[in-house]
This record gives C-alpha cells, structure tokens and sequence, in this order.
C-alpha cells in the first residue's frame, strides 16, 4: 500500500512538473513575438518610487498588446568599477541574447555609468532613456562611488551624450521651493528645516539645491543636515524624536549598506520608523506613496504621471524617432501638492491650514458623503418618475398639437385609409380644395369612390397593401375625381400609421402633368418636323462634352446608321478619331465667335460612297442660361456637281466647237 501511494504522489509530481514547463515554454514563445521595454533599476532601486514607477509603467505597456516589459536590478558596483561594470554588461547580454529589447529605460545616474559600454558597442543602436532627478550628471561612475562634494563634481550634460549615444533624458524634477512652502503652511510654527537623507552624492547635489533654496526663500529657517555618515540608524532615530514641530523633516533618501549587522528590518521599513520616532510629518521631494500612511508627503509629479510621460517618450520611438532626437526634459505631467489626511490627524494638524488646491488621501468622509448616492436616490427616483410622467404627457401633448399644426398647413390633402381602401378620416383642408372629399364626422368613404378607373384602383390598392407588409413609404401617381367630377392628376405619398391604417399625403399635379403631356406633344411634333426635313440635321449639346440630342432620318440615311446608335453618344463613340482637323476647327471657331459657319465638304460613307455635302452650323444659346447646342445641316449637293461639271464640260466642247467654226470661216 506504502508503494503504491508513493508511486501515485510521484506520477502526479511529474505530471505537475510537466505541465508548468509547458506553459512556460509558452508563455516564453509568446513573450519572443512581442517587443518589449528592459528597465534597469539603479543598485539603489529598492524604495517606493521605483517600485511604483515600474508597476505603473508596467501597466501601460500591458495596455498595448503588442509590447511587454522586463526588469533587472544592477549590482552595487565594487572598488574595481571597470572590471565590475563589464561583468554586469555581459551578464545582461547574456540575459536577453536571443531577444533584444526595442527600447532601455535606466533608473538614475549610477545605472547608466555601469551599462554605458553596453551602447557603445553591441547595443549601440537600442535607444536608451536615462530617468534622473537632476538636469546634469557625473561624467564618471568614480565621481560617484567618491562621495564628492558638488562643487567638486565633474559633471556632464544630457545633450553632450546626445552626441555620441542615442539616448533621451526625463528629469524627475525636484520642487524644492514649493514644498517648503507645504511645510510651512502645515507647521506654521517651523523654524528648522531637519534634511534626512544618506551620504550619496545624489544626496550631496540636492542637499546643495535645498541649502540654496533656504538662503534666497527662507533666510528665516535653519537648515540641519541629517547624514548617513554622520550618523547611524539609531543615532538618526534618537535625533528625530527629540524635534518638535519647530522642526520640519525634509526626507529625501536613506541607503541601507548592504553589509548591515542590525536593524535590517527597521531600514527595509524606513518610513515607517521614522513615522513612528518623529513628532511632524515627513515631507519628501518625491512621490513615496504617502496614501500607506509612513510619509506625509509634498509637491511633486506623481509615479504614475512621471510614467506617462516615459510611456509617451516610449511611443515615439517605437514609432521610428530616434532617441537622441528627442529633446531632454520632455515632461509634460504637472506638479502637484500630495497629502496623507491620516499625518494630520497623527500629529494635531487642522485641515484648514491646506492649501487650496491639494490631493489629501485618506480622507475621511461623513454620512452623507459615504451614503449621498443612495439618499438622493431614494429622493429622486419617486421625483423623477413623477416629473416624467408629466414631461412624457405634456410632450405627447405638445407634439400632438404641433402635429396637427403641421397637418394643417400642408398644402396637400392628408387622408387616413384603412387597409380596405376606406378613407375614415381627412385630416386637414388644404387651401386648394376642389379635388378634396369632405367626409361627415361618423361617415366613411371609399376610395373606389374618387378613383374611378379599375386599373388605377388596382395599383393603389397594391401600393397600400405593400406599405403595410413593409412599413416602408411608397409614391405613386394616379387619377381622381374632385367634386366637381373633373379628372385630375395627383401625386400619393403612402405612410406607414399602424398595422391597419396608412397614410396618404395627396398633391394636386394635374397642370405638371398636363404640361408634361403637352411637352411630349411637342417633342413628339418637333421630332417629327425634324425627320421629314429633306435636309441631314443634327443637334450637339456643347455642355454634355458634344453628345448628340437629335439625328433625324435623312442624317441617318447619308453615314447609313440608324439614330439609335447615335443619339446619347459623341462623336468619338461611333466614329473613333476619324474627324478632319478641317470640321474641328470649323465647330470650334463657331463655338468660340458665335457666328454660323457655311463650307463645301466631300465625305465618304460606310459603303464608301462619296458625297459632296454643303454644311451650315450655327450656335443656339438658351438666353435664361448656359445651355448651348451646336446644329448641323448637310445638303446633299452631289447631283447638283456633278451637273455643274457636266455644263462646264458642254461650255468647253462648245467653246471649243465655235472656235473650230470661225477658225474656219476665216481660212
């Protein structure tokens, strides 16, 4: 039984083994397709902001489905910088050898000084953005690990490495003045300023730009200095205790050696015990995430505004901009005053000493703060039913009334018809009355009895018949009766009303349809002329691209092709580019002038009979617009010339017959 238990509880381990690295293998495969961002957290990278830093912008690069982010902690680096430095390098390479990250971000200036033979050589064309609270740096990871004063540092400058690496620089700035103005506010009986902070030379250049800011800003404070390499942890602590809030504690950054013999706890937790020592809240000049309740806070970008605009930077170059492109210090987040309302209550503060515009968190809300959603809901769920009853009947009411306003003034008979053809209702009088049926109130009429003939019956029968199947309008023309007896032309817009009821919206157009008519008479009679004219006639319109309008018969009858492959079409359609530059340059110059052009021109048909035609074209204009047609006339004058030849042959033999004869006399 032993045996076979411990068979079962090994197959199920293997089985489990098997599993996880299958999706790891997976996970690894989809994480190879995608870019991704490698951040180099500093050696010193293990407090709040960068914790929070990394997180938010770890959110927005899972936002984008095509992008993910990896991390990797730097080595605090050893007495031999330049050996140590290179063994980092080559384990990063070795690291990310198969996939290379489409762009580095690098926490601080110490980050950047230990991977920098990195972009010199094999990542030399990877854009790099340096992440610093300061707007210069040290040129050499030696001037830091020196712990050198700042006026002996040997700094350089973002846009120099612009020069020869291709990278960008966001400053994380620092609004010193500005939160010693919050503290002030806060503590208005301080007379210290206490700056807490380790012995690194970052500490070093801000401690120099806090000193500064007191001297020109508050000449009236006294700034105290508390070093990590004046004093230990404990020492630090002892200090804190004894300030009152005559003093206020300016937190900037405490490193934790990493060769501590005690208190590893109370350091890894530095805010929080130095929260619990001190009688005032601790300010800092960055945002260490005081909604936890160990630091009070001040006026800074926030990590997450500070990680957009990183993101931002980072869209750019995934977009093709090359880092070194990008101007340094391309923030665009504003700064803001951050508080923890939990500080106040800690230490007696009063909330009104605040500023105006400040984000307090924690803040405690009253009853009907927490609860005011559901009070004014249970107040206005009852009002607004009410109010909406009577806004949905007065708006029924309103529209209604406007509806039939509307029904009123139209200028066309409105009749409602139920699907049996029965007008039950006219529902306006129109100003033009004599083709309307009146219907007494009680009474109905068919529309049998206004449309007299069956097939027109018929058809407006199956109109409403479809817009109620459909619900879709419909237009139809049709003839009525009025009530006079006379027959008039109407035009029948049908409208959907209900599923046994339409609409029909009735428009008298009987003189548009009796011009019509008469207008088909007309081209009927002038189409005719047109054809019966002994002479070839023709007919261009000049604003459809030359297409022919009229071809009469005897036109037709001279190229020997009927009209209906002509009419509608240009010249080109039927005949290709066949034309003489002659008869294009003639219709062009009568175009052009205006004036009617007459010439003699032989042309050969299709049946390759030549023909002597005598042309006039002319431009008609349309006085009351643009309109203008080009008209042809052809005059068939082959047997005329060949008669004309056939007397000047005569004249000649004549001539020629009369000389011969006086010759003769003479002789």
């Amino acid at each position: 039984m032993y045996n076979k238990r411990t068979s079962n509880t090994k197959m199920k381990q293997i089985i489990l083994f098997t599993v996880s690295l299958l999706i790891a293998i997976s996970t690894q495969a989809v994480e190879t397709e995608k870019e991704f961002i490698l951040i180099l957290n500093s050696t010193l990278a293990n407090g709040t902001w960068d914790k929070d830093f990394n997180k938010e912008l770890q959110d927005h690069c899972h936002k984008r489905s095509n992008l993910y982010l990896d991390s990797y902690t730097l080595s605090f680096p050893s007495a031999d910088t330049e050996k140590d430095s290179k063994e980092q390098c080559a384990r990063i390479l070795q690291k990310y050898a198969s996939n290379r990250p489409k762009a580095v971000v690098i926490i601080g200036a110490m980050g950047w000084h230990i991977t920098s033979h990195l972009f010199e050589t094999t990542w030399k064309d990877i854009p790099v953005i340096l992440c610093h609270p300061l707007a210069t740096l040290p040129n050499s990871l030696q001037s830091i690990l020196a712990y050198e004063a700042p006026d002996s540092l040997h700094i350089t400058t973002i846009k120099e490495l612009q020069k020869h690496y291709n990278i960008t620089f966001l400053e994380q700035k620092l609004y010193i003045k500005e939160t010693l103005r919050l503290m002030r506010a806060l503590q208005p009986e301080m007379k210290n300023i206490a700056f807490i902070s380790d012995s690194l030379y970052m500490s070093h250049m801000v401690f120099s730009k806090v000193e500064k800011t007191v001297r020109q800003h508050y000449p009236d404070l006294k700034l105290i200095w508390l070093s990590q390499r004046e004093l230990d942890l404990e020492q630090l602590l002892d200090t804190v205790s004894s300030y009152d809030k005559s003093t206020g504690l300016l937190y900037f950054s405490w490193h934790k050696p990493q060769q501590m013999p005690s208190h590893s706890f109370l350091a890894d937790n530095i805010g929080k015990t130095l929260t619990g020592f001190a009688n005032s809240p601790l300010f800092t000049l960055k945002d260490l995430h005081p909604q936890d309740g160990y630091f009070g806070g001040g006026y800074y970008v926030s990590a997450s505004d500070y990680a957009t605009d990183c993101m931002r930077i980072i869209d750019e170059i995934r977009e093709g901009k090359p880092a070194s492109d990008i101007p340094p210090d391309a923030g665009q987040s504003t700064p803001e005053n951050y508080f923890n309302y939990l500080d106040l209550q800690w230490f007696n503060i009063s909330p009104q000493l605040c500023p105006d515009q400040i984000h307090l968190y924690n803040e405690p809300v009253s009853f009907y703060e927490k609860y005011w959603k559901n009070i004014l809901g249970l107040i206005l769920i009852p009002l607004v039913i009410f109010v909406m009853r009577h806004y949905f009947y007065r708006i029924g009411k309103k529209h209604k009334n406007m509806n039939k306003r509307i029904i009123n003034s139209l200028d066309v008979a409105v009749y409602l018809v139920d699907k049996h053809g029965i007008v039950e209702q006219i529902l306006n009088t129109p100003a033009e009355e004599n083709y309307v049926q009146s219907i007494k109130k009680g009474e109905h009429m068919e529309i049998r009895q206004i449309i007299t003939d069956d097939e027109e019956f018929r058809k407006n029968m199956e109109a409403i018949e479809q817009v109620l199947k459909t619900k879709k309008n419909l237009h139809i023309k049709t003839q009525i009766k009025n009530m006079q007896g006379e027959s008039l032309y109407v035009s029948v817009h049908i409208a959907y009303y209900d599923k046994n009821h339409v609409l029909g919206f009735v428009r008298n157009i009987s003189d548009i349809e009796n011009e019509r008519i008469r207008n088909e008479r007309s081209n009927f009679f002038l189409k005719s002329l047109l054809d019966n004219l002994p002479i070839a006639t023709i007919v261009k319109d000049i604003n459809d691209r030359g297409k022919y309008l009229v071809w009469n018969k005897k036109a037709a009858e001279m190229v020997n092709t009927d009209a209906s492959h002509i009419i509608g079409k240009r010249e080109e359609d039927f005949i290709g580019k066949e034309r003489t530059d002659f008869l294009v340059e003639a219709e062009r110059e009568v175009i052009e002038n205006g004036k009617p052009k007459s010439f003699i021109k032989r042309f050969t048909n299709r049946d390759g009979q030549t023909k002597i035609l005598s042309i006039h074209k002319a431009l008609v204009c349309f006085p009351k617009g643009n309109e203008r047609w080009l008209v042809s006339s052809s005059l068939d004058i082959t047997e005329l010339e060949m008669q004309r030849k056939q007397i000047e042959l005569m004249n000649r033999h004549y001539m020629f017959v009369m000389q011969a004869i006086g010759l003769i006399s003479w002789t």
